[in-house]
């Protein structure tokens, strides 16, 4: 249900440059709370149907920058949780980062409200940080 949700952005072209994307789904009415996306170097989007609102919110991205260097990729577990509450809200937050080399290794990680307490306490700094830089 997420994984098709997660949009084809690629992250800037230099070696350690980041796009994050932060999709949720479920709740009463089924669209969760909104998509978003911030990248590397400032750039920001919330997805509202199929437009895309671009802004630069640059305060918050050096300590975002810092989280997401620091986190391991083991950190980075898709747990599946026990049983998806039928009304709550889903998130799947999903990292894209360029390589020395120039490929783009990708991360994911899901959750709701009942298995976010299993998420890594790092990835749920990088989520609350990219949630405050792009909806500020």
């Amino acid at each position: 249900m997420l994984v098709k949700a997660v949009k084809p952005i690629e992250p800037p072209e230099a070696p350690g440059a980041w796009v994050l994307q932060v999709l949720t789904r479920g709740g009463l009415d089924g669209r969760g709370t909104g998509d978003l996306f911030i990248n590397s170097i400032g750039g920001a989007g919330i997805w509202g149907g199929d437009a895309v609102t671009i802004a630069s919110h640059g305060v918050l991205v050096p300590q975002l920058d810092q989280s997401i260097r620091g986190i391991l990729p083991a950190q980075w577990t898709a747990s599946t949780p026990a049983g998806i509450c039928s009304d709550c809200i889903v998130t799947l937050m999903h990292l894209a980062v360029r390589s020395m080399d120039g490929s783009v290794q990708t991360y994911s990680v899901f959750w709701d409200l009942t298995s976010r307490a299993q998420v890594a306490p790092a990835l749920m700094r990088i989520h609350d940080l990219a949630v405050t830089a792009v909806r500020k």
